[in-house]
């Protein structure tokens, strides 16, 4: 079920960046789309293609086999980031057609991300399922770092990979939350209430 999600999310983003190649240089696409798009490709690759790859395939389905570990450590909460990327990645997807879109890059700047620069819903839709898929994140992250503790684990003869994962499980878990708290100040800013 987890590779028919990555071949889904990787047609969505390869053709993105075929659309971004093809269409740049022509009338079709003005600096608006061009823009929406370009957030759409590099927010898909990284929220709903990069880390539901590497935290729920290589965290939660390899790693447990290459260590040995006898069991996930949470199942439900396996399924739950499982879960949780595909109405996220629905749901940014309707954000794409609402209005004009989203096109504030993959950085999701303030000055370009204000209620001013891009009035109405898209960017409200698109920070909902953006928090979406960081949950997921946090949730596959914290799965993946709790199967690391069992009883007789021999750390020092990990695998560089086995330590690549949990490295970036613990990258994600630091930096996910900062990441949601920044992206509900910029929402709050866009309802009205300053910070």
């Amino acid at each position: 079920e987890r590779t028919l999600w990555w071949r889904w999310s990787a047609l969505f983003k390869s053709s993105l960046n075929l659309f971004i190649r093809v269409k740049s240089g022509q009338v079709v696409m003005n600096g608006q789309l061009f823009n929406v798009v370009v957030t759409a490709h590099a927010l898909v690759m990284i929220f709903f293609f990069g880390m539901p790859t590497m935290i729920g395939g290589f965290g939660n389905g390899l790693l447990p086999l290459m260590i040995k570990a006898p069991d996930l450590a949470f199942p439900r909460l396996n399924k739950m980031s499982f879960w949780l990327p595909p109405p996220a990645f629905f749901i940014w997807k309707i954000s794409i057609f609402v209005k004009k879109g989203g096109g504030t890059g993959w950085t999701i700047s303030p000055p370009l991300s204000s209620g001013i620069a891009h009035a109405g819903g898209a960017l409200d839709l698109g920070f909902f399922a953006l928090h979406l898929a960081g949950v997921s994140g946090i949730l596959g992250s914290m799965n993946t770092l709790k199967n690391m503790k069992f009883k007789g684990l021999n750390y020092p003869s990990f695998s560089l990979f086995c330590w690549s994962v949990v490295v970036t499980t613990v990258l994600l878990v630091l930096s996910l939350p900062v990441l949601a708290a920044a992206m509900t100040m910029l929402l709050s800013d866009r309802q009205g209430l300053g910070f």
